[in-house]
């Protein structure tokens, strides 16, 4: 089976999980982010997208275009589900999808879901929230006290 090219979300994703392992230090890290951002620009203006203000391109407002016909989430959430998850959502369900043995870490989460990790608690929380609302009763997130979260599929 060939080897399809990785989304933005998944690069940034890919990232973070290498800066979570201690592959990359955060400083690397840092690095790989604002080219992906800075190669991400590059290619929505050769496009003739339109740049908001702060210089970045707008993300895809919907994050099941960007998922592979093939990936075990299409098998479990309802097309309707997909589609009111956004590329945040995304790249944090993705994470916690791809290590759902165990329970990921705040910090590897920020790391996802906000660049540069940096995101707030309170609002990794409030994405969390959202997420719920859109994967129940099909998947389900439990809280780990202090720690992070689980992905449990039903």
């Amino acid at each position: 089976m060939p080897l399809k090219h990785p989304n933005i979300g998944e690069l940034m994703v890919a990232v973070s999980a290498l800066k979570a392992a201690k592959v990359l230090s955060p400083e690397s890290a840092d690095v790989a982010y604002e080219r992906i951002r800075s190669l991400s620009e590059e290619i929505a203006l050769r496009c003739g997208f339109e740049i908001n203000q702060d210089r970045r391109p707008p993300l895809v407002l919907s994050f099941h275009k960007d998922l592979s016909s093939e990936h075990p989430i299409r098998k479990l959430l309802p097309e309707a589900n997909l589609k009111r998850l956004n590329q945040k959502h995304g790249r944090l369900l993705m994470l916690l999808f791809e290590n759902r043995t165990r329970a990921v870490l705040h910090d590897e989460l920020l790391a996802a879901g906000w660049e540069g990790g940096k995101g707030s608690l309170a609002s990794l929380g409030q994405r969390i929230k959202e997420i719920r609302d859109r994967i129940e009763p099909h998947m389900e997130i439990e809280t780990i006290k202090g720690q992070g979260f689980q992905l449990k599929i039903k």
